[in-house]
């Protein structure tokens, strides 16, 4: 009976010291001095546990994406007036609310959002802020910039995606936005005048940010939007929007637009459970802990203190487990309290309690004692009956049963004050005092009953006992957790927990009361020492976020006193051994006794009770211990200053960026290639030809900045100023969009983290992968490459179709082989000659023609200039050159290519249409080195739009074309065994190729110029080109040489631009003479500065077209007339020609004096500027007709290169008996003068074709005699024989030159190129050579 008085007492004590805690533990926290309560609000974390988006990783970087287990504590913190930077604050929203600012990842897509939740859904790491300022404490007018502990991400927007005043209400609320993303440039922000606040506390101001110095204020507001992400935190709440406002809009300081008010608040600390320890506050996924001794300074200040620690904590990991032997086994001494009879006896009156209440609370015997008038006695039932209900929870009996006395008494009084006569009146429905039977009886003898039997029951000896025990279990179960040491690599092998152990570090010397630091040990837990050092196993772990720091408290550190350690007392044999101790324990006679946790050690000088650093008396340096005191001189007493931390890192995913511009990329990975895919460390991310994102291996015969399938466009989706901006990337030939979105750093390379992409790369998306880690390298420099466009090589060339095989080798070439009533393209080692006819795409021949037609994707910022390509048909070779015969590539029913007459086409047979786009790069056998793939499209067609890409006829509205056919349909392959070509699917991996090898087919003659020369119709050789005048004008005529010998046909051939290897052009001209300016002495001009220079000119009557008003000077306007009022006529003008511009003089006889003449236009009328490939209504050129003969030609007067009627081109011709152009117009006047319209192009069938004694008597043998000089063409060489000492020139056929050299010898070897050249050897006619 006594010793059960004692232990009543006991936990009298506990339930007085639970009721102090709060006062007594104020200052208690993991580090020095940071001052943040923990027991009155220390909270379990019960967080659903689960790793986000079932545990997926962020793609390529292989880290699990963090667990969210460990929420915050419901309660927030209290309010500061100083913001440090070396700790972690909650961000209050709103003022006097439970709600916290949090950042939300979505773990599909990986981006960051703001949302506000209510505290005590708030995940810990999400929820918590480092805040800095860049002022020093006390300056006013800094900024704050803030860095979330889950993502390392600040408060970040970006002003160019914010909400603009259109979407966002001035209200608090704004619409059902979705969340802005965190990015962008503005990460510093204006929110308190400054960091530290000496009269109040730092609460309840805007945030708010003026971005790029203008007047234009962003600030964060709340969204209506609450729903809960599923694939982020799962936890709703506003989201939180970026909105944008003008100076005027937002106010002084933002106040004006309702925005998020925010106060900095110290995170309250957290007891954590066995999954936030492993997981150490969500840093991995369930594993083991480790522990740190920090020194007790800021976060990011710290470094570890290395203490001497007997092998345990800062030596070993620890995997936590929740562990109730403690708590069972204090639960079985409670029960063992009891005879099995009390045990029964309490439970019927428990019973008989409830039923006793139900009686006088329902309505079932006609007594309504629960219904009535307002009377003290029915409230005291009421107030009895809800304290009997919540003892239902507890543990201790003796607390129940005592709540049951009470209402018992309670019902008793009200039966006795409220009609007791009725009261008296027997009524059914009473348990028996069995609990079995429902018997009759009257309310007051019932009641009594009940007040006589929980009086009896209460008197129970051991129900004292059965009581505390049940105490210490309640205590016990704050302490749950074990931590097992893993000492060993075998897991099973790991059977030791750490623990307080019994013995002191100075165990040997000191007393308990003088040294009372224990070891900490690593042990087998087995109850054979007893319940109470096996308590020494457990554990409660309190996180404090602020600080982030922990604090190991220990169920029982306690230490045996003085006069045990001296009597060599067992420790099995001490008092802590049989019980827990509390600081009413520790008395002069027990002196070194020591409290056995903190719920027990009530005085300040006895606390904390926690894993520390102590120095001892006899040794060095720090110590791990348990059950010393850790006082620091001058600080308030329960301030610990052991700084503990989890051993880990947050490592954060690294954004980035990439500067704009253009980029081939490879895959970066360490895993085993994949042969269905391709894909392979170091392969490279292209789009194939159907514009799908796959891998590709570059070849050593590929040139990929020759192929813009395989370049990337990077350009900046937002705020430039970003120095993490994020990108888009964009296919630079198909301008699909494979990526938007934030960038991740993963060391010289990037990766996504965006689950929307697909994991990896093949023949059917756009897209990339997320789970690839790539590599950009720049395109530099950057070209437009790609496809074959037209150009003097295209044209003025037939080609072959050689095939690219085994890098060069055993060539192959597209030939036509007839195959039944079929001609099949195969690849044999003869080739066809092809001509390549480039499609021109038409809508309104006056307003618009190309061959070159755009494609891709254009980015100013990225350097991405615009690309062409051209389409064509591939026509079989015919020599003539005007006539474009029929003869064209198509497909076959079969889906063979072949070759057909266009008139003969059927059903069978459909004309090809192809790009030929860059797929190989060599240069062993050819200098250029282009293979092309023949990518069959449709007939392009396309149609004028406007700005916004709508069809327009509107030309003032005109912006550009809308191309509308499909470019890209199949690409040509050959068949294996006959070698046919057939059409090919274009996801093919296997793409043939091939180069074109020219034969030369000019379309222009070139002649010597600067000599007199003759033409003659090629109808008639008699007739021949001469002068006539008619009205006082000289124009161009034709007459019969025989019948007219005495007439003038020799024409002056002047060169207008003959240095062009296309489309030489030259001037037509009578009576030119050679002449020099006068020698300047100034005699008859003012002395301004320098003499004039001496030049050399030509002058005389040239040619020009008397439709073009820019050339017909004013002493010929009104006489130059149309023949037959219709046909434009050629005259001949006085003109000067000097260097690259024709003057037109004012009068037939005009000239000049001076060369500054020329420059002020003395005596000039007109300056025509003569261009390459251009006519100016002088220039002319000498249209080839057929390939095989460079002697008959047509004079092109208007028009374009390689031009025709329906391209505006005009050629001189015949029209009765008279010369005139094939371009026919009219005048109001009948005449040239006025208003000239020329609106008729005939063919150039039309013309007049002729031909020239201009043309060289060079011939085609190998072996040319001229004069003594012998040409002597070999294998890749001319060898020049007779001409020492002379000048020898060797032009190719396109007049290019290729040699220019004196020889000094009489058998001189000069190289050149195979083909048709022409020596020409000064003092010599010019002679043709073949080289082989």
């Amino acid at each position: 009976m006594y010793v059960m008085l004692i232990e009543l007492l006991v936990y009298v004590l506990l339930i007085l010291i639970q009721m102090i805690m709060n006062k007594k533990f104020s200052t208690l926290v993991g580090c020095l001095a940071f001052g943040t309560a923990f027991s009155a609000v220390a909270q379990v974390s019960n967080f659903p546990v689960s790793n986000a988006y079932g545990q997926v990783t962020p793609c390529v970087t292989g880290l699990t994406y963090r667990s969210f287990g460990t929420k915050s504590n419901a309660t927030l913190g209290s309010e500061v007036n100083k913001i440090e930077a070396d700790k972690w604050y909650q961000l209050r929203v709103g003022e006097g609310k439970n709600q916290v600012l949090i950042q939300e990842r979505d773990f599909k897509t990986g981006e960051v959002t703001l949302r506000i939740v209510d505290a005590d859904k708030a995940p810990l790491n999400y929820s918590l802020w480092q805040i800095s300022y860049d002022k020093k404490d006390g300056a006013t007018g800094g900024k704050f910039t803030f860095k979330n502990k889950e993502t390392g991400l600040g408060i970040i927007f970006d002003h160019k995606t914010a909400y603009g005043k259109d979407k966002i209400a001035t209200t608090a609320t704004s619409a059902d936005l979705k969340a802005s993303i965190l990015e962008g440039c503005n990460v510093e922000w204006s929110w308190f005048s400054s960091n530290v606040d000496n009269t109040q506390k730092l609460a309840n101001e805007i945030l708010y940010a003026n971005f790029h110095d203008s007047d234009k204020y962003i600030v964060l507001k709340k969204s209506s939007r609450t729903a809960a992400n599923q694939y982020g935190l799962n936890i709703s709440g506003n989201q939180v929007v970026a909105a944008v406002y003008t100076a005027a809009e937002a106010g002084n300081k933002a106040t004006s637009c309702e925005a998020l008010t925010l106060t900095p608040v110290v995170a309250e600390s957290v007891v954590l459970n066995a999954k936030d320890i492993n997981r150490m506050i969500d840093a991995q996924k369930d594993g083991a802990a480790g522990f740190n001794f920090m020194t007790p300074t800021g976060i990011g200040n710290r470094t570890a203190m290395s203490p001497e620690d007997n092998s345990t904590l800062d030596t070993y990991k620890y995997i936590a487990v929740e562990d109730e032997t403690i708590v069972n086994a204090l639960l079985a001494k409670a029960a063992a309290s009891l005879t099995t009879e009390q045990k029964e006896s309490i439970e019927i009156a428990f019973k008989l309690t409830d039923n006793y209440y139900d009686q006088w609370a329902n309505n079932k015997t006609g007594g309504d004692w629960n219904n009535g008038q307002s009377r003290e006695t029915l409230t005291g039932v009421e107030e009895a009956y809800k304290n009997y209900e919540k003892s239902k929870s507890s543990t201790s009996l003796q607390d129940r049963l005592t709540s049951a006395y009470n209402l018992a008494v309670a019902l008793l009084a009200d039966y006795t004050e409220y009609y007791p006569e009725q009261a008296k009146i027997d009524i059914d429905g009473w348990l028996d005092a069995e609990g079995e039977k429902l018997v009759s009886d009257s309310r007051l003898d019932a009641s009594n009953y009940l007040v006589s039997t929980l009086t009896e029951l209460l008197k129970i000896d051991g129900l004292a006992g059965q009581s505390a025990y049940q105490k210490q279990a309640e205590m016990a179960r704050r302490f749950p957790i074990r931590l097992q040491a893993q000492i060993d690599a075998d897991p099973a092998k790991n059977d030791k927990y750490l623990m307080v152990d019994t013995a002191r570090w100075e165990e040997a010397t000191e007393n308990p009361s003088n040294s009372p630091e224990l070891y900490l040990a690593n042990k087998k837990p087995d109850m054979k020492n007893g319940l109470y050092v096996d308590a020494r196993f457990n554990f409660r772990l309190t996180y404090f976020p602020t600080e982030d720091s922990l604090l190991i408290e220990p169920l029982n550190a306690s230490v045996m006193t003085d006069a045990e350690y001296k009597a060599d007392t067992y420790w099995r044999n001490s008092i802590v051994a049989r019980q827990f101790i509390s600081s009413s324990d520790i008395t002069t006679g027990t002196k070194g006794l020591s409290a056995s946790n903190s719920e027990l050690a009530t005085e300040e000088e006895e606390g904390p009770v926690a894993v520390m650093l102590s120095k001892l008396n006899t040794k060095d340096g720090w110590v791990v211990t348990a059950g010393g005191v850790d006082y620091i001189k001058g600080a308030v007493n329960g301030t610990l200053h052991t700084c503990i931390e989890f051993d880990h890192s947050y490592p954060y995913l690294t954004r980035t960026t990439l500067d704009q511009a253009v980029y081939t990329i490879q895959l970066v990975t360490d895993k085993a290639p994949d042969l269905t895919t391709h894909r392979a460390n170091g392969v490279n991310v292209v789009a194939d030809m159907s514009g799908h994102v796959v891998y590709d291996e570059k070849e050593a015969s590929q040139n990929f900045a020759h192929m813009p399938a395989t370049q990337w466009v990077v350009e900046y989706t937002g705020c430039e100023e970003d120095p993490v901006a994020r990108v888009k990337v964009v296919n630079r030939e198909y301008s699909n969009v494979a990526f938007e979105g934030q960038l991740y750093k993963a060391d010289d390379n990037v990766f996504i983290i965006n689950h929307n992409y697909d994991n990896t790369l093949g023949h059917y998306n756009s897209e990339f992968a997320c789970s690839d880690t790539l590599k950009f390298t720049k395109v530099d420099p950057v070209n437009t490459l790609g496809y074959l466009n037209p150009g003097d090589k295209v044209i003025e060339n037939t080609f072959k179709l050689k095939q690219f095989f085994d890098y060069g080798t055993d060539p192959y070439y597209l030939n036509a082989v007839k195959q039944g009533k079929d001609t099949l393209l195969r690849a044999q080692a003869e080739g066809s000659n092809f001509e390549l006819v480039p499609v021109k795409v038409n809508w309104d021949a006056a307003a618009y023609e190309s061959t070159n037609i755009p494609y891709g994707y254009t980015s100013e910022a990225a350097g991405a200039t615009q690309l062409y390509k051209s389409v064509y048909m591939l026509k079989v070779k015919d020599a003539d050159m005007i006539n474009n015969d029929r003869v064209f590539v198509g497909i076959n029913k079969n889906g063979k290519y072949c070759v057909a007459d266009t008139l003969d086409r059927n059903a069978n047979y459909t004309l090809a249409y192809f790009t030929l786009k860059e797929n190989n790069h060599w240069t062993a056998d050819n200098e250029e080195g282009h293979y092309y793939a023949l990518v069959r499209t449709e007939y392009p067609s396309a149609y004028p739009v406007d700005k916004d890409d709508v069809y327009t006829d509107d030309v003032n509205k005109f912006a550009g074309w809308k191309y509308v056919f499909d470019d890209a349909l199949d690409k040509l392959a050959i068949e294996q065994g006959q070698l046919d070509a057939k059409v090919e699917n274009l996801c093919q991996d296997r793409t043939e190729s091939f180069i074109l090898e020219a034969d030369t087919m000019p379309y222009y003659r070139r002649v010597v110029g600067l000599k007199t020369e003759k033409f003659y119709s090629t109808n008639n050789e008699n007739r021949t080109l001469g002068e006539s005048v008619i009205d006082g004008v000289t124009y161009m005529n034709i007459f019969s040489a025989v019948e007219e010998p005495e007439r003038n046909n020799e024409f002056f051939i002047d060169t207008a631009h003959v240095n062009v290897s296309s489309m030489p052009t030259y001037l037509l001209a009578l009576d030119v003479e050679a002449k020099k300016t006068a020698e300047c002495n100034h005699e008859d001009h003012p002395a301004i500065g320098d003499h004039y220079q001496v030049i050399d000119y030509l002058q005389g009557r040239y040619m020009v077209d008397a439709s073009v008003d820019s050339v017909i000077p004013a002493y010929l306007k009104n006489s130059v007339k149309p023949f037959e009022n219709v046909y434009t006529r050629y005259a001949f003008v006085n003109a000067i020609h000097y260097q690259d511009t024709l003057y037109i003089m004012d009068a037939a006889d005009a000239t000049i004096k001076y060369d500054r003449d020329l420059y002020d236009g003395k005596n000039v009328a007109k300056k025509v500027v003569l261009k390459e490939k251009a006519y100016d209504g002088a220039s002319i050129a000498f249209r080839l007709k057929d390939q095989s003969d460079d002697e008959n030609f047509y004079i092109e007067t208007k028009g374009k290169q390689y031009g025709y009627a329906a391209n505006g081109n005009t050629w001189v011709k015949e029209q009765n008996h008279n010369i005139v152009s094939t371009g026919r117009g009219y005048s109001e006047t009948g005449d040239h003068n006025g208003n000239w319209h020329q609106n008729v192009y005939e063919d150039i069938y039309q013309a007049l074709l002729l031909n020239t004694t201009a043309q060289s008597d060079a011939t085609a043998n190998e072996d040319v005699e001229v004069s003594s000089v012998t040409v002597i063409a070999g294998n890749g060489q001319v060898t020049v024989a007779g001409a020492a000492g002379k000048k020898v020139v060797i032009t190719n056929i396109l007049g290019q030159t290729v040699a220019n050299t004196v020889v000094t010898s009489d058998n001189a070897t000069i190289a050149a190129p195979a083909g048709v050249v022409v020596v020409a050897i000064e003092g010599e006619d010019a002679v043709k050579a073949i080289v082989k």
